[in-house]
């Protein structure tokens, strides 16, 4: 896995390791990972730039531009190939529009927005599309990234880190929209946040971490049947402990 924060992510990968149901060896790699608070500073968001905001290591947050974090992770992501790892899925949900789907020779990133976009499409049968972003200011673009010919999307600033009882207001703006579906737009959602939006919302909210484990599990179980019928046609061995490895 890679964040566009500083590993471990303790408050999102346990989650998610959970959410698997797979015995499986997870590698994470930050952006931010060995960078001073100096160097943090200087990836705050200019003016032309699209402010993402992410958790480090002591638990506090920081927010960084997408031009320049693009960069650092895209770099973490190649360092991967060297440890043999064929799936990174990404934690964060922005687009990275420039950020493909595959990495070295035979890699392959998960991006949870274009998950949750499909989830969308499937799911979202009548009403208005909820979303919730992290900050104010992200509330335009994530209004021109959900919209789609004929839907309405109804956008909320609601931080990941707010503690219960403070969002009081945001869920009921959210809940008087006629929306038939909820977005959470920002991997730092905790379940515990899904649930609660969930029913005082009174419709389904679709949840980064888990979409992105259903996803994983999917490529995994897919991995494993293909080995299993080379296995059976004589083109290979078993060998190891049966970990996979993903980051």
């Amino acid at each position: 896995m890679v964040t566009i924060g500083e590993s471990p992510r303790e408050d999102v990968v346990p989650e998610i390791m959970m959410l698997l149901e797979r015995q499986a060896e997870c590698l994470i790699k930050g952006a931010l990972d060995g960078l001073s608070r100096k160097q943090r500073e200087k990836l705050r968001p200019g003016k032309t730039d699209f402010g993402l905001i992410t958790r480090l290591k002591d638990g506090s947050t920081a927010v960084v531009g997408r031009k320049k974090i693009f960069p650092l992770l895209r770099k973490k992501i190649a360092e991967f190939e060297s440890l043999d790892v064929r799936l990174v899925a990404l934690l964060c949900t922005d687009k990275f529009r420039r950020l493909g789907r595959k990495f070295g020779t035979s890699g392959v990133v998960l991006h949870p927005y274009r998950i949750l976009r499909s989830e969308v499409a499937e799911r979202l049968k009548e009403g208005a599309l909820g979303v919730f972003v992290p900050l104010e200011n992200q509330r335009k673009e994530a209004k021109k990234k959900w919209a789609k010919a004929g839907r309405r999307v109804v956008v909320e600033a609601l931080h990941p880190y707010v503690k219960a009882g403070k969002d009081l207001e945001e869920i009921e703006r959210m809940r008087k929209g006629r929306i038939g579906l909820i977005v959470l737009d920002c991997i730092g959602y905790s379940g515990k946040t899904k649930v609660r939006i969930e029913r005082l919302a009174g419709v389904p909210v679709l949840w980064p971490r888990e979409s992105l484990a259903n996803e994983i599990r999917k490529w995994i179980d897919a991995r494993e049947r293909k080995r299993n019928n080379n296995l059976e046609e004589g083109h290979g061995v078993k060998t190891g402990n049966g970990n996979r490895r993903f980051s």
